[in-house]
């Protein structure tokens, strides 16, 4: 999927922001219970993780001059969703052929229903699955992010 986005950027069919991102998909937060819908409905859960966010690298944070909590706008060619910024040092960009292609995190707890409601990263993923299962296989893809 991800060489795919790659190549129709490399020719000229999906155009390029000033930042190039590959978003790892999905995250899990470490206040979840089994899925997002049960989660954002678990009182508990939301009170300790209230709301969508995206793990960046301290890099990533330093072009876009945010800092932990900020909002970001995180687009694709399918749409776009705003997120909590999480910095972190855990989040490394990648070397593609002398560039650096940085990585997001995002947290897949969230969507439109439950106590904790907002934007959902299937919002923005490409709709690939699992032809047996229907398992969603949008783990990585090519983003946008700017500050909000």
């Amino acid at each position: 999927m991800l060489i795919n986005q790659l190549k129709l950027l490399k020719n000229n069919i999906i155009q390029a922001g000033d930042l190039l991102v590959v978003s790892t998909g999905w995250w899990s937060t470490t206040r979840a219970y089994q899925s997002g819908a049960v989660t954002r409905n678990c009182p508990k859960l939301v009170e300790m993780q209230p709301e969508m966010f995206a793990t960046i690298s301290l890099g990533l944070a330093n072009k876009l001059i945010v800092k932990p909590g900020d909002m970001l706008v995180i687009s694709s060619i399918h749409g776009e969703i705003k997120y909590r910024a999480n910095v972190l040092p855990i989040i490394n960009p990648l070397k593609v052929a002398d560039r650096e292609i940085e990585i997001i995190g995002l947290s897949w707890h969230f969507g439109y229903q439950g106590i904790a409601t907002g934007s959902t990263a299937n919002d923005i993923t490409p709709s690939v699955g699992d032809p047996n299962t229907m398992i969603p296989e949008s783990k990585a893809f090519i983003c946008n992010v700017k500050k909000a």
